[in-house]
């Protein structure tokens, strides 16, 4: 795995690979679109970790059976964007940004 965008290192536990200042713009749609990639991120990398070369089902249409972390590497990247999204998700100009958006657009 090479360096985040803020130089977090080669260890997954080395920290953060996106380390995102919210609500410094008061930007709510910003702020949850940069979520919603952290989210994939977490999703697809669990997907490949789990599914050989990522494919989900096979040539007949069947679904896979997941293998547990087929690939430790993956694993260990989508517990980074996991402890990024964490991050996300308590920080409270976003958690205040987003529920006021959501009172005035419903």
């Amino acid at each position: 795995m090479s360096d985040g965008p803020n130089g977090s290192g080669d260890d997954a536990g080395d920290g953060p690979a996106y380390d995102v200042d919210f609500g410094a713009e008061d930007d709510v749609v910003g702020m949850d679109v940069a979520r919603k990639y952290l989210q994939m991120g977490w999703t697809r990398s669990l997907r490949h970790a789990n599914c050989p070369g990522g494919k989900k089902y096979e040539d007949d249409g069947t679904e896979r059976e997941p293998q547990q972390w087929d690939d430790e590497e993956k694993y260990e990247l989508s517990q980074v964007y996991r402890s990024s999204l964490d991050r996300v998700e308590a920080d409270d100009a976003y958690t205040d940004q987003r529920a006021a958006w959501r009172e005035r657009h419903g």
